[in-house]
């Protein structure tokens, strides 16, 4: 039961990212180049999961997934864990992805915006680089 609350959570994470980054256009986020079909994995990743999870069980009772931790289900702290592992796993796979799908797109350009806004002109780890490049001239500034 573990493995697949991990597996779900884990598609579940991966479809919502690839969803809000072809909703905002987030090109440095996106692993899939055509929107139309961005939004359709990205909304159907988390609605399949959670129906695998919940509806298709060995022997076919949803009913079987709503188990109290002492009959059988999961404790909550151990959920969280793997709630988190596989919420983390699922954002470094995304962005994994898109760099490999743009390894050097935006590295030429200078995003005007930083934080998130900077994901529409550059890959993950540029805007990364440039707005802790960004962070560490403020902080240089204030304390001189």
């Amino acid at each position: 039961m573990e493995i697949k609350y991990i597996l779900t959570i884990y598609l579940s994470v991966i479809g919502i990212i690839e969803f809000i980054a072809h909703k905002n256009k987030l090109t440095g986020l996106q692993i899939l180049p055509n929107k139309l079909i961005g939004f359709i994995l990205g909304a159907a990743l988390p609605i399949l999961s959670l129906c695998w999870f919940f509806l298709f069980d060995v022997e076919f009772r949803p009913e079987a997934r709503n188990l109290p931790d002492t009959n059988g289900g999961i404790d909550g702290v151990k959920q969280a864990r793997f709630f988190i592992l596989a919420s983390l796993g699922g954002l470094l796979t995304n962005i994994f992805l898109s760099i490999i799908k743009n390894p050097f797109w935006g590295i030429k350009t200078k995003p005007y915006s930083f934080g998130i806004e900077s994901l529409q002109s550059v890959n993950y780890f540029t805007a990364l680089r440039k707005s802790a490049k960004n962070l560490w001239n403020l902080v240089i500034k204030w304390i001189t």
